[in-house]
């Protein structure tokens, strides 16, 4: 079960919500949520300052019993979470089962990270407590009391808030910063550390102007308000920004200008990124997964959140492995992008393969980095671009699980697998907003499930809602519950649900391309190698390497070892490949729209 009161009050119990009935329900479980971190009962004269705002009945301690009755039912199961104690009450939520609990660990993170100095562990810490919050605190419920309540919670955020625009813009994420705070701005115009961040974001940007435009409007805004002047933090940098104060320059410049843009509302992975801080050691990780599954998204996540760890900078290269084009990268072609990613000029330097490999990995030597190879391939694109000793961190991204690569080199694993439940509803909750989701609330458990956990197609549902608001998100659900892989399709080969799963079929061997449209076209989802032989009709050994191919290309899952899963959305993919072929081969076309050219091995050669 999970509650939350950062934002409209909200009891969630797996699919259910169940709702408290009336003001005083609802006012009632408030404070006890609030007074969860405290082990003591909340008492009743507390609990009936919060139901009446002038004199209670004389009935009121009878009438909050009666009410504490309404919500044990209301709780169901969990009725006996809510306990007498005394002359008062306890509800047992665990931290992890309240959104107020789940904050404040998050903001003591805070705290402990800013005091040992690690700037960039503290504004993590204080993202993921900010993003506990949906809106203002217990939005709707009245009454003085609960009204208090809610305003010392969103005083608390805004202080947080100032805090990671702080650090935000001592770590140089200007640009970023800036877009939010000019919202927060318009939303608090009097907040003067709000402004004083937004000026200092543009002066960095090359936007003087805009910043004393900015201070301009608040300058004018006291006086006409409150017939004050801006605070002397605020007048001082005024006059830093008309003198350039060179005090004002950001003290370092930006370590992570090669990556490409961060993706929008980063969400959930907090296992694997706790993963890639505690391989600090490890010089190679693969982070593997179907497509679609989010690794590039994550790769490129980690690699800003953890800039300050790596002086010389991070640098992104895609592959190509697997793609529309099917032009994936010679090593040796890859090695000369990332020479040049490095500065280093190739004039009068040799050129054959070898040669160069060796020059790039004595620059990653002298400044080492972090390098993100994406998209790879196999093991043989990837094992000449591995830096040597001491040439800094490597995160490899790839839809293949480049098991070959940990036979010549030390590796670590980080597989993906598909969004948690609530992972899901928090995707899409930050694309589309809480208002819209709560709107249509039958609508996100049918969304949910037919996006089956898979971030890509999560976020291409966002996509449609967001770039049609006239669209219910009940009209939506019923497009992908009718056809899952025409409702994700957005006619962008980058981000086409079914392309992107084409580039995976389309780097099979033929035979391992026949298996997997064989088993979408039976409905059953988990086989055994037995199972698959007979359904193919082929020997059983040569089944089992068919399997092995499709599960190291994470078209096929292993949940347990010799029993493989076809999962729900590629099982109906490779059930429309089965459909196409068999219904007439020699319709090249229309398999082209749906797989691409047909499968064929992959020729790199072994470096």
């Amino acid at each position: 079960m999970e509650f939350r009161i950062l934002g409209p009050l909200e009891i969630r119990d797996g699919d259910r919500s169940p709702s408290p009935r009336g003001d005083h329900q609802r006012r009632l479980l408030a404070v006890l949520l609030h007074e969860t971190g405290v082990p003591v009962p909340v008492p009743v004269d507390r609990l009936v300052a919060a139901l009446w705002d002038g004199t209670p009945p004389e009935t009121a301690q009878q009438q909050i019993q009666n009410v504490v009755s309404g919500l044990r039912g209301v709780l169901g199961n969990s009725r006996d979470r809510l306990r007498t104690s005394g002359r008062g009450y306890l509800l047992d939520v665990a931290e992890d089962e309240l959104d107020l609990l789940r904050y404040r660990r998050h903001a003591a993170e805070a705290r402990r990270a800013r005091d040992r100095g690690d700037r960039p562990a503290a504004l993590r810490a204080l993202r993921a407590a900010l993003a506990q919050w949906r809106g203002p605190a217990l939005a709707g419920l009245g009454g003085r009391f609960v009204e208090g309540l809610s305003r010392r919670l969103d005083e608390e955020r805004l202080s947080l808030l100032e805090q990671r625009f702080h650090l935000e813009v001592e770590l140089g994420h200007h640009e970023s910063a800036a877009t939010e705070l000019r919202l927060l701005v318009a939303e608090h115009p009097l907040r003067q550390p709000f402004t004083a961040q937004l000026m200092l974001a543009l002066h960095r940007t090359g936007r003087s102007p805009e910043a004393l435009a900015v201070y301009a409007q608040i300058a004018s805004r006291l006086a006409e308000d409150l017939g004050a002047d801006p605070g002397p933090a605020l007048l001082n940098l005024h006059t830093a920004i008309l003198r350039d104060d060179p005090d004002l320059k950001p003290a370092r410049t930006d370590r992570v200008g090669h990556l490409p843009p961060p993706v929008a509302a980063f969400t959930g992975r907090d296992a694997a990124l706790a993963a890639l801080d505690a391989e600090a050691g490890s010089a190679v990780t693969v982070v593997t997964g179907a497509a679609g599954i989010g690794k590039t998204t994550l790769a490129l996540h980690w690699a800003r959140r953890a800039a300050e760890r790596f002086p010389s900078g991070a640098m992104h290269l895609d592959l190509q492995g697997f793609g529309p084009n099917e032009n994936a990268l010679e090593p040796a072609e890859a090695t000369n992008r990332l020479l040049a990613l490095l500065g280093v000029d190739l004039a009068g330097e040799p050129s054959a393969p070898e040669a160069r490999t060796a020059l790039y990995r004595e620059a990653l030597a002298r400044t080492p980095r972090l390098l993100i190879l994406d998209n790879a391939r196999d093991a043989a694109q990837v094992r000449p671009l591995l830096p040597g000793p001491g040439g800094g961190r490597t995160l490899v991204a790839s839809r293949n699980d480049l098991v070959g690569l940990a036979v010549s080199h030390e590796v670590r694993f980080l597989p993906l697998e598909p969004f948690t439940r609530a992972e899901s509803r928090a995707l899409l909750e930050r694309r589309l907003g809480a208002a819209r989701t709560a709107a249509e609330p039958e609508a996100m458990p049918r969304l949910l499930a037919a996006c089956a956990g898979l971030p890509l197609a999560l976020a291409v549902t966002a996509a449609r809602a967001a770039a049609r608001p006239a669209l219910t998100l009940d009209a939506l659900a019923a497009e992908l519950e009718s056809s899952r892989l025409d409702a994700l399709t957005v006619f962008d080969p980058e981000t086409d649900l079914r392309a992107v799963l084409s580039w995976s079929y389309r780097a099979l061997r033929p035979d391992a391309a026949q298996l997997f449209r064989r088993l979408g076209a039976h409905p059953e989802p988990h086989w055994t190698a037995p199972g698959a032989a007979s359904l193919a009709a082929i020997p059983i050994e040569q089944t089992r390497a068919l399997l092995r191919e499709l599960a190291s290309m994470h078209l096929v899952c292993e949940d347990r070892p010799g029993r493989y899963c076809v999962p729900d959305l590629l099982h109906e993919y490779a059930a429309e490949l089965a459909e196409l072929h068999d219904r007439d081969r020699s319709d090249s076309e229309s398999v082209t729209h749906i797989c691409g050219p047909s499968p064929r091995p992959a020729t790199y050669r072994a470096a």
